[in-house]
């Protein structure tokens, strides 16, 4: 399978909750950058008003892992 870091990936489940969280990092960054454009353009948003935001998005894909994590324990995953 793929490597997570320095280990190997043994179980499908494994391999499917490493996608999954590969993919809820990848929008938050997108998310991020989409905010830092706003910043450029001068939408006049204060760094208070930004550091707010970009919590949020953090909190947010942070809870989305976790509850990611939470209900992938209850399954059973194997590929074909």
């Amino acid at each position: 399978m793929e490597e997570k870091g320095s280990e190997k990936i043994k179980s499908a489940k494994e391999y499917f909750q490493f996608q999954l969280e590969r993919k809820i990092v990848h929008l938050s960054k997108s998310f991020l950058f989409l905010l830092e454009g706003l910043i450029d353009e001068e939408y006049n948003i204060s760094e208070e008003k930004f550091a707010k935001m970009r919590k949020f998005v953090l909190d947010q894909s942070g809870d989305a892992v976790r509850e990611m994590n939470k209900f992938l324990e209850r399954l059973e995953v194997t590929l074909k």
